[in-house]
């Protein structure tokens, strides 16, 4: 989902450079004021099509408790808005939309290898790689307030886990640990949300920086 976000913020930004240079040009309005509109304007449907989509997902996977619902839908939300602000920057770095797609389409799936759940064997010297990986963070608080919320997550047989051995139930800690994320390297909830913010602004102001400063028009001098 955060995928077709992300598609969907950056095939308009090359299309509409031409324009966007002219309007600044003729004083219709500021950089700032296009930037703004443009974030806020698609917020809607940027977070409408997850959450109908978690709506429909979350009961399907065994619904705990509303608060839970709520709160996991709010880090996916988050987590959309994220890949939404990385849509943003490579559109605004790329002339070519090819070239934008390309180079999201890279990004993303690093993201994604590096998050946790489709691959959690990474090797060594890759494993540092995951903290760069906005998915991470988003999948590690989803998995402490699913798996930390509720009642005991029950061993089955086989099992992978240690616990199970000579016990019935898993700890948290532990699926953590196997989805990447060791209880002694990863990061508190609140901690992974603050980073996720940071690459939220941090993306947000990049991209503007770059249109502003980067992509300027050649022929003349624009307005901020």
């Amino acid at each position: 989902m955060t995928i077709m976000k992300k598609f969907f913020v950056i095939c308009p930004v090359p299309p509409e450079r031409e324009v966007i240079n002219k309007e600044r040009l003729s004083g219709s309005y500021r950089l700032s004021a296009y930037y703004m509109a443009k974030m806020v304007g698609e917020l809607p449907l940027t977070i409408t099509l997850p959450a109908v989509y978690h709506m429909i997902s979350y009961p399907m996977l065994g619904f705990q408790s509303m608060g839970v619902f709520l709160t996991l839908l709010g880090f996916l939300l988050l987590n959309t808005v994220v890949a939404q602000s990385v849509g943003f920057f490579v559109g605004a770095c790329c002339l070519d939309l090819q070239v934008s797609i390309t180079a999201s389409a890279l990004y993303t799936l690093a993201t994604q290898l590096l998050g946790g759940y489709l691959a959690t064997a990474v090797p060594p010297w890759l494993a540092w790689a995951r903290y760069a990986s906005m998915v991470h963070y988003a999948y590690q608080n989803m998995q402490i307030l699913e798996f930390g919320v509720g009642g005991p997550v029950l061993c089955s047989q086989p099992s992978k886990f240690a616990e199970c051995k000579n016990g019935t139930t898993i700890r948290v800690e532990s699926i953590l640990e196997a989805q990447g994320g060791a209880s002694g390297q990863g990061l508190p909830l609140w901690a992974n949300t603050a980073v996720l913010l940071a690459f939220l602004i941090v993306f947000r102001t990049m991209g503007y920086l770059v249109l502003r400063y980067y992509r300027v028009p050649n022929w003349s001098r624009t307005t901020i």
